[in-house]
């Protein structure tokens, strides 16, 4: 076990990083963070650095150690052999789920991935790439929104949209309204009396088209949809389709649940 500085960081990449992938700098960051907030957990993962003075595995925790300015206590292991390079890094990566799920959270898949729609809408990145290391997504559940479990049951047999829009819509949606937001979600899923020119009835037939269309909306645009419908149906505003103009001289912002 080795206390890696930031110093001591440097100096082994620059000595010993000479045959190795390219940095992944997003990943750097995700690490880096888990570092700077206290996250970083010894889970037995070595700094590998082979017989011939070359490191193996372990440039982007050293580069961390560097942009996070923080001391990590780390196992480095010497002296392998050169060819296990292609060894490192085959399993399967344990995901936002997995992690949920060993924690015996039900629902792991709905939960792990409406968190992450819940907690960049609430900071203000919706649409961006973001991503979370599975300890923030244990975080994010146990410390910011520990009661959207309360909705992960609720949202099942939906078919216009993936069950993890839902649950975040619906558990946003019911902190203005819980039981508007029931009905929102109940009737999203069944269509049960909705009636020409209701702004929900024109959400499903966007979202029926988009069912059948190549090109699919991705998650952050359905997501944004959904609020917008939800804000028409709020204050009583007509509307005869649904859009969200990303770019250009009319962008839109992210609208405010209403």
């Amino acid at each position: 076990m080795i206390n890696i500085t930031p110093k001591k960081a440097s100096s082994m990449l620059d000595q010993l990083n000479t045959k190795n992938r390219s940095i992944n700098k997003m990943h750097v960051s995700v690490l880096a963070n888990e570092m700077s907030r206290g996250g970083w957990k010894q889970n037995g993962d070595a700094i590998r650095i082979s017989d011939k003075m070359t490191l193996i595995d372990g440039q982007h925790r050293l580069s961390a150690v560097i942009e996070s300015g923080v001391p990590i206590n780390m196992l480095v292991i010497s002296g392998l052999d050169q060819s296990c390079f292609d060894t490192i890094d085959v399993g399967k990566k344990r995901s936002h789920a997995d992690t949920l799920s060993v924690n015996g959270e039900k629902y792991a898949a709905k939960i792990a991935a409406a968190l992450k729609i819940v907690d960049t809408y609430a900071t203000g990145r919706t649409g961006m790439a973001v991503r979370y290391s599975n300890s923030e997504v244990e975080s994010l559940l146990n410390d910011k929104y520990p009661d959207i479990r309360d909705f992960a049951g609720k949202s099942d047999k939906m078919k216009l949209v993936s069950p993890s829009i839902a649950l975040a819509c619906h558990y946003l949606f019911s902190k203005k309204d819980a039981e508007a937001a029931d009905w929102f979600i109940d009737t999203l899923r069944t269509g049960c009396g909705l009636s020409s020119g209701d702004p929900l009835l024109i959400l499903r037939e966007r979202l029926v088209l988009n069912k059948l269309s190549k090109s699919k909306l991705n998650t952050a645009y359905i997501f944004i949809l959904c609020i917008k419908t939800w804000n028409a149906i709020r204050t009583g505003q007509k509307i005869k389709a649904l859009r969200f103009r990303q770019e250009g001289d009319c962008q839109e912002l992210v609208p405010s649940i209403k």
